[in-house]
């Protein structure tokens, strides 16, 4: 009864030794491969470029990524920054690079914020002649479409949701020309009142 005990107690024992050695083999190889394949790293992690905040504006604009856009807006990065190549301007590529229906939502707040904070500069074009306005119209009108080519109950009433959030961004830019166009002509007729004030005078 007891040699079969001490017998075993010698298995487990060998079993344990033998599961030590297969681990301390696994650790080793693992290493080895550590070393001899080093894992990659991204070429933007080995390229150590500052941007500068107008750059991760724009970065975080065409990514949808909306947290991080407020976040670097709110400390002071010019909204009308245009990139060099292709004139549009942060909103612009806000617009244009998040056109699903998952991402617009994120598109569109950007452009809400900007718009609230009196910064944006509505007369920018891009290489096209297009200003914030004709993309902001463009995306209206393509959301309608899909809004009724779509099913109703799916990706309809998300389409047509987000096209009546995009008609107050219009609306809101709307506004802001009449009261800037309404600014413009008040300065021109005190101007002119007071050149020809000045002609009486004289």
């Amino acid at each position: 009864m007891n040699n079969n005990k001490d017998l075993k107690e010698m298995e487990e024992k060998k079993e344990l030794k033998r599961m030590m050695l297969w681990t301390a083999a696994f650790v080793a190889a693992a290493f080895a491969t550590k070393i001899a394949f080093p894992e990659k790293i991204p070429f933007e992690q080995k390229v150590d470029v500052q941007k500068t905040p107008e750059e991760e504006l724009m970065r975080a604009a065409v990514l949808g990524d909306l947290r991080e856009f407020q976040q670097i807006f709110s400390e002071g990065a010019d909204i009308n920054y245009q990139d060099p190549k292709t004139g549009k301007t942060v909103l612009m590529e806000a617009i244009d690079n998040n056109r699903s229906l998952l991402n617009q939502g994120s598109a569109c707040e950007m452009v809400k914020t900007a718009l609230e904070s009196k910064k944006v500069d509505l007369t920018l074009q891009d290489s096209c002649g297009h200003t914030l306005k004709d993309y902001v119209k463009a995306t209206i009108a393509g959301l309608d479409r899909q809004s009724s080519a779509f099913n109703p109950y799916v990706g309809g009433a998300a389409a047509g949701s987000l096209s009546e959030r995009w008609k107050e961004v219009l609306k809101t830019i709307q506004t802001m020309q009449q009261k800037e166009a309404n600014s413009s002509v008040k300065k021109t007729n005190f101007h002119a009142f007071y050149m020809a004030r000045e002609g009486r005078s004289s």
